[in-house]
């Protein structure tokens, strides 16, 4: 095991490599970037106290092992619901249901997942892209690099040389609204 974190009853676990026989009762997997689908494999596996194994998600290609964003993950336990990222592929996964919400293909690398209160923004290297907590999109927004996102309470504080139509942003606003 790479690492795991927990969030109230869950916990989820980060492995390197295919894990076929950990049990799951739901089953997923992603290729991280098409230019290289069978670079390598990372699985998490995300489990309930009570209920057992939930989810095992693989996520398949480069550039899992070899990058300095390998893979960005965020679990909401109000909702069961975890985001992930690799490569330029972002998916939600209800973990309580057993199903993908949705799949998101990206032109550009992911970089992370941040939550701001209620909002969960993912973090690529040309956009911001917030969601609730039920994993509907509330809002995108163009972000040109170099760029510094931060969380500050339920605000988003942001320097970047530009984000939508405006250069050299430096400011924030709250997470739920955007720019």
């Amino acid at each position: 095991m790479l690492f795991s974190f927990s969030a109230d009853d869950y916990t989820t676990e980060v492995w390197s490599g295919s894990h076929d026989g950990i049990p799951a009762k739901f089953t997923d997997r992603f290729d991280s970037c098409a230019r290289d689908p069978g670079a390598g494999a990372m699985t998490v596996v995300v489990s309930h106290r009570e209920r057992g194994s939930l989810l095992r998600l693989q996520v398949h290609g480069a550039p899992l092992e070899h990058t300095w964003r390998p893979l960005a993950l965020l679990f909401v336990p109000e909702t069961g619901i975890l985001f992930a990222g690799a490569g330029t592929t972002a998916v939600a996964i209800d973990v309580n249901k057993g199903r993908r919400i949705w799949t998101d293909g990206k032109s550009d690398l992911i970089w992370c997942w941040l939550r701001a209160g209620d909002v969960m923004v993912l973090v690529d290297e040309l956009e911001l892209t917030a969601y609730d907590l039920h994993a509907s999109k509330l809002w995108r927004t163009y972000i040109e690099p170099p760029h510094d996102v931060r969380v500050v309470g339920d605000e988003l504080h942001v320097s970047a040389d530009r984000l939508g139509a405006i250069r050299n942003y430096h400011g924030s606003f709250k997470a739920r609204k955007g720019p």
